[in-house]
């Protein structure tokens, strides 16, 4: 194949199929399977079994039949679509009491027993080794982003289940208080008990935000980070988290400020001490805008948490005593109430 060619629609899915799954290890199957999943968690599906069988064979259960019409044209992003696994995978049926499809060479047929009885979908297919080779799927993985998953859809509910020879293994993984049990999980963990979260969620402009943070009692300069961009694991140093940050610390230094005996620039430098996790998540519309006006989207968070995160305080005062009763900026170490 020459430099530079371009390899047409659906050849290029085989050809490359790294461009579009991200791998071709058992990674990427592991986030085929939770894509499949978050379709049907999007289309309304609270529960949805997944089974892994020998030769990595996949079989998805979801208690709400996915509307098909569509999904199998060519899309921007296949990564996170049914419309890849035609091409990537054999054997693919999707069954319902609606319709019942199996795929040949990337095209969907009706087959002569097309008959279903139970009103589910179920969505089978084997990974083709031509594509994947031997690699297995990570299971460790598909539970880490299945937990995302569940994370950003509170109704979700879903049984993972490994039915591979030398694995046996199952989980059932559900989040009905979306990223706050983040927090409640960390809480849980920080020695010492558990303890306060400040929550802040809104949608402005079209663009969801969901933020949780939560402190200890003891010092502790380095937080859990867990950040996402549409529903999908982030970088934890990405703008979202620094402008998150910036936007508490404004609302407690100006909590220093109002103290005028009081040395603000200390308290400034470890305001954060004692953080001990924070999960932001936010959502936009449109794949392009993030990049179109990001350094708004910037001051927007900003401000965003500093409204929220003041509300937060100011309705609960013990929370804000329990974030500062370290300091008391004239005298380090003693405590300021």
């Amino acid at each position: 194949m020459e430099e530079g060619t371009i390899i047409p629609f659906p050849e290029s899915v085989r050809t490359r199929p790294a461009m579009y799954l991200g791998g071709r290890d058992g990674r990427a199957l592991a986030r085929i399977v939770a894509g499949v999943t978050r379709l049907l968690a999007v289309d309304g599906s609270t529960l949805v079994r997944i089974t892994i069988g020998a030769g990595n064979k996949v079989m998805i259960v979801a208690n709400k039949v996915l509307l098909t019409s569509g999904l199998f044209e060519v899309p921007q992003n296949f990564t996170l679509s049914l419309s890849a696994l035609p091409y990537v995978c054999s054997n693919l049926t999707i069954c319902s009491a609606k319709e019942h499809l199996a795929f040949a060479d990337g095209v969907a047929v009706k087959p002569a027993d097309d008959a279903a009885t139970a009103d589910v979908m179920r969505i089978s297919f084997v990974p083709d080794t031509a594509v994947f080779g031997n690699s297995e799927l990570h299971y460790g993985k598909l539970l880490e982003n299945v937990f995302e998953l569940c994370l950003h859809h509170p109704q979700l509910g879903v049984l993972v289940r490994d039915d591979r020879d030398k694995y046996h293994q199952q989980n059932y993984l559900h989040c009905p208080r979306g990223i706050v049990h983040l927090a409640e999980e960390q809480a849980a963990e920080t020695v010492g008990g558990t303890y306060p979260i400040a929550v802040m969620e809104d949608c402005i402009d079209g663009v969801t935000y969901k933020i949780a943070a939560t402190w200890s009692h003891s010092w502790n300069p380095q937080p859990h980070i867990a950040c996402f961009e549409n529903e999908r694991a982030a970088d934890a140093a990405c703008e979202m988290i620094t402008t998150t940050l910036a936007g508490m610390g404004d609302v407690l230094r100006a909590y220093i400020k109002s103290f005028p005996d009081k040395n603000s620039r200390f308290a400034a430098r470890k305001l954060r001490n004692g953080l001990i996790l924070v999960a932001a998540s936010y959502g936009v519309p449109d794949g392009e805008w993030e990049e179109k006006v990001q350094l708004a989207h910037n001051k927007r968070v900003r401000n965003f948490v500093k409204v929220k995160f003041l509300g937060h305080v100011l309705d609960n005062p013990d929370f804000l005593k329990f974030i500062l009763h370290r300091f008391d900026t004239t005298n380090p170490g003693a405590i300021m109430y």
